[in-house]
């Protein structure tokens, strides 16, 4: 006689870590890799960061307007990250999500960015804003406008992903 066969799904953690600094928020981001790769729960990190520039692997030098004494004199922090996209401005006042999971929990990374889109844009629309998926430029642009609403810039080193959505 067959057994049924059950299987633990790991949880998704959400966690609000309120305004942090990028440096700490992405200390934090690695130990939740380790634990996921390492089969524990999967995590949501919902924050702020002070004024910083993040500099993903498509970072050009056109892609910057400001000289990085330019960034600093204003207040803003730069730091170079190993996440796909380019360059993010984040400030208070802005969600950024982090997302660490094992993305073939979710059909692999480009299914997972599909569904991060598509609920990114649902809730966006939900608020009264017309707006549309761009996949060339990972986000959510505002209809008729060249403006960003929601950028996304992740990772997926071993099949967990890090870095998310702002």
């Amino acid at each position: 006689m067959n057994q049924p066969q059950t299987t633990h799904r790991k949880k998704l953690v959400v966690e609000d870590l309120g305004l942090i600094e990028y440096d700490e928020a992405l200390q934090i981001q690695e130990q939740c890799w380790e634990s996921v790769y390492s089969g524990g729960d999967h995590y949501l990190l919902l924050l702020e960061h002070p004024p910083v520039v993040t500099m993903g692997r498509r970072t050009a030098d056109k892609d910057i307007i400001s000289s990085l004494s330019q960034l600093s004199d204003a207040g803003f922090t730069v730091s170079n990250v190993d996440r796909g996209g380019s360059v993010t401005l984040h400030g208070p006042g802005q969600l950024v999500g982090y997302i660490i999971v094992k993305s073939s929990r979710y059909g692999g990374i480009h299914t997972l960015v599909v569904k991060i889109l598509e609920g990114l844009l649902e809730v966006i629309e939900d608020l009264g804003v017309s707006a549309q998926i761009d996949f060339d430029n990972p986000g959510v642009w505002k209809s008729q406008s060249i403006s960003k609403i929601a950028a996304l810039g992740m990772s997926n080193k071993r099949g967990v992903t890090m870095h998310g959505f702002s």
